[in-house]
């Protein structure tokens, strides 16, 4: 419950448990997906519902529930950079083997290298399972991505004595670009600044170390094959960012939907337990889940508007003792009352008989005006009913006697 006594919900998501979800979402904006936060209907397509309409940048119109995302989907997140991880060792390791076997020129200087990666993949890796990734996540996938790129572009220091093609170091490039977009998490704009960046030094590096086998038109397709990268890299982003609200919301709903159908059902029992005793209704609702299809059939035979009986069972119970409890001179008594203050001193008096009836083993049949019956070996059979139904009725006096704002003749 919040301050301002408004009911104040949440979402939260785990992986590892996908059936415990519990909701929490701001009552205030309501499901909508043609509209903007601003009150304003959009020209184009909404990607997803409550969308606040930046395409470049998807969130929801609601700071409360994008920040709930941001929660509930950070261990998905975290769970795909530690992958991300493991196949920057496995890659370095594989590397690693690679060089030290071929025994090339400089392979020293790049088994150090991938191994100076690995051990701080290593030391990344541990560091997810720590809260202190949680607080500087953002700076750690920047300082990964800065790493990643300044290897890449040191490969040209030696490019003419290594077994590095210039296919090869394009590979690496496009490998690390589409990483910043999908298994990095940052930001949009953060990955096509350093993205582009990246992409035009490698460009200007390459054309200096391997100006003879350069010409214009590698130039030109490179350029395109780096825009064609960096926009396929966008789209996936944007798309795995809708993807994930579009899932945060459905879960929500659908977990919403499910809590409003159990309050329904508690609700249901509450009014039917008020009415009769539960062993009785939970039979009568058995048979009615037993017959619910037989039903349907027969109402699309008979049309909407006949009438259905409903078949009730009857048991037949020996020894049992009926209680009642009546108000003597209550006409009299209730004349210079209002109606409000008569309604609530039955109501008062009557909930305390309810509690004592449940304590004294009878059962409740129902309160007529200023009446209250009950009874005792009935639905379940009891020996003493009658030592019940007299407790019972001592029980009436001790409550009457008791309470000094209620003076009624029973």
């Amino acid at each position: 419950m919040a301050e301002d006594g408004k009911v104040q919900n949440s979402v939260k998501f785990d992986i590892n448990q996908p059936e415990n979800v519990a909701i929490s979402i701001m009552p205030e904006v309501e499901m909508r997906s043609d509209t903007h936060c601003s009150g304003y209907r959009s020209r184009f397509p909404s990607m997803f519902e409550r969308a606040s309409g930046s395409w470049w940048n998807p969130k929801f119109d609601s700071a409360a529930l994008e920040k709930q995302l941001s929660v509930s989907v950070f261990p998905l997140i975290q769970k795909r950079f530690q992958y991300a991880l493991f196949y920057i060792i496995i890659s370095c390791v594989v590397w690693s083997i690679f060089y030290a076997a071929s025994i090339t020129t400089h392979w020293v200087g790049f088994v150090v290298a991938n191994i100076l990666l690995i051990l701080i993949n290593t030391l990344i890796l541990v560091l997810t399972y720590t809260t202190f990734y949680h607080k500087y996540y953002l700076i750690i996938s920047i300082s990964l991505s800065l790493l990643l790129c300044a290897l890449c572009l040191s490969t040209f220091s030696v490019a003419y004595n290594s077994n590095i093609s210039p296919i090869g170091a394009f590979c690496i490039c496009i490998e690390i670009i589409i990483m910043m977009y999908t298994v990095i998490p940052m930001p949009l704009f953060m990955c096509v600044l350093i993205g582009i960046l990246f992409s035009m030094t490698f460009e200007i590096l390459a054309h200096t170390v391997y100006i003879e086998e350069y010409d214009w038109s590698n130039v030109v397709g490179k350029i395109f094959l780096h825009m064609c990268t960096h926009l396929v890299g966008v789209h996936m982003f944007i798309m795995m960012q809708v993807r994930n609200r579009n899932t945060f919301l459905k879960v929500a709903q659908s977990i919403m939907s499910r809590r409003d159908l159990e309050n329904e059902k508690q609700l249901k029992e509450k009014m039917l337990n008020s009415l009769m005793p539960e062993y009785v209704w939970r039979n009568v609702l058995l048979n009615e889940n037993r017959e619910s299809q037989t039903n349907a059939n027969m109402m699309l035979k008979i049309g909407a508007s006949s009438e259905f009986r409903q078949n009730f069972t009857m048991d037949l119970m020996d020894n049992v003792s009926i209680l009642y409890a009546d108000i003597v001179g209550f006409t009299k008594m209730s004349a210079p009352l209002s109606a409000e203050k008569l309604v609530s001193l039955l109501n008062d008096l009557f909930g305390r008989f309810d509690n004592l009836c449940s304590k004294c083993g009878c059962e409740k049949i129902c309160t007529l005006g200023d009446c209250y019956y009950c009874v005792s070996g009935c639905p379940t059979p009891k020996p003493d009913h009658a030592k019940c139904c007299i407790e019972m009725g001592l029980g009436y006096f001790h409550i009457l006697c008791n309470s000094r704002q209620m003076e009624l003749p029973v």
